[in-house]
């Protein structure tokens, strides 16, 4: 099924991006076309002397970008035809000029073997009656190159899929034999949920403190405080960042505040263990830091686990 839908995908990805190449295509040789037919029936007006020289050098700056065939007619005569090299011209229809009066520029599409033709019939400026207009024939923009390329990186990317559907497949029945040792000794959620700091262990799911078999509820704050600097012990967390972690929804807390829960942290933490408090260190001009050192060299004391009374501070 996994197969099938990655399919399914790379064809809807070739068909959508089919179709805007189509679409960015007729929308910029659109201008382009419309642009040059109206500078050629122009010219064609105003220079008597000079014009076929002016609309050839224009056509040849035209093919330095994607156009690859021109082809002008005025009058019942072609005055500028040219190609791209290498490009067959038997895809080409006859070019002629509608003997009937022009009142707007009309401009028509069509593809041919993957080249975008742009047909644009303009009127003359100031000139009436029949053959009034100049006919600009321009092939564009070689889609077939680039339908090719979108086309090959959506194969790579419905392989690249398929293989990483392999790979996840692969490691899921990999995974349960791995961890059937570690599953049978602890609990998978304390595994996943758990600061482990020596005999402290932090459960950051249940918001609870364990040690040495007593288990203890902290107020929030206080416990978010340790759970933050517990998570990284390398980090000395500045009183600005323990307000955005431990006060965010609130904006009246300061330093001060994080002084006074600090000392009220340590204290619940000797009432749990006589040291254990140290382990929350101050690094004087940088903020607070856990050491798991002091929690490895506290003194064991009974437990204390009667709940704290609620302040009416920020705390």
């Amino acid at each position: 099924m996994a197969t099938i839908a990655i399919v399914g995908l790379c064809v809807a990805f070739v068909s959508m991006q089919s179709y805007k190449l189509y679409t960015q295509a007729e929308h910029n040789a659109f201008l382009s076309t419309s642009a040059f037919s109206q500078l050629v029936a122009n010219w064609l007006v105003s220079e008597r002397d000079r014009q076929q020289e002016r609309v050839l050098s224009a056509a040849e700056a035209m093919l330095l970008g994607e156009h690859v065939y021109i082809n002008v007619a005025y009058h019942g005569d072609t005055i500028v035809d040219i190609r791209a090299q290498n490009w067959d011209e038997a895809f080409f229809p006859s070019s002629a000029v509608t003997n009937s009066m022009i009142q707007r520029t009309d401009i028509s599409f069509a593809s041919v073997r993957g080249m975008l033709m742009i047909d644009a019939i303009v009127p003359l400026p100031g000139v009436e009656g029949a053959g009034n207009n100049v006919r600009v024939r321009i092939h564009a923009a070689n889609l077939e190159q680039q339908i090719r390329s979108s086309k090959l990186v959506a194969a790579l990317t419905g392989f690249l899929s398929w293989l990483a559907v392999l790979a996840v497949g692969a490691f899921a029945r990999k995974a349960p034999t791995e961890n059937a040792h570690l599953s049978a000794a602890v609990p998978p959620q304390e595994v996943a949920d758990c600061i482990i700091c020596g005999p402290l262990q932090i459960h950051t799911k249940r918001k609870t403190l364990s040690f040495e078999g007593h288990h203890v509820a902290y107020p929030p704050r206080l416990f978010h405080l340790l759970e933050l600097l517990a998570f990284e012990q390398d980090k000395a967390f500045s009183a600005d960042e323990i307000v955005q972690h431990v006060w965010s929804d609130t904006q009246y807390a300061d330093a001060n505040d994080v002084r006074q829960c600090v000392y009220r942290l340590r204290r619940r933490l000797n009432e749990l263990q006589e040291g254990l408090g140290d382990c929350i260190t101050n690094i004087k001009g940088f903020g607070y830091r856990f050491d798991a050192d002091a929690v490895a060299a506290s003194k064991h004391c009974p437990a204390k686990t009667e709940a704290e009374p609620q302040s009416s501070t920020v705390l």
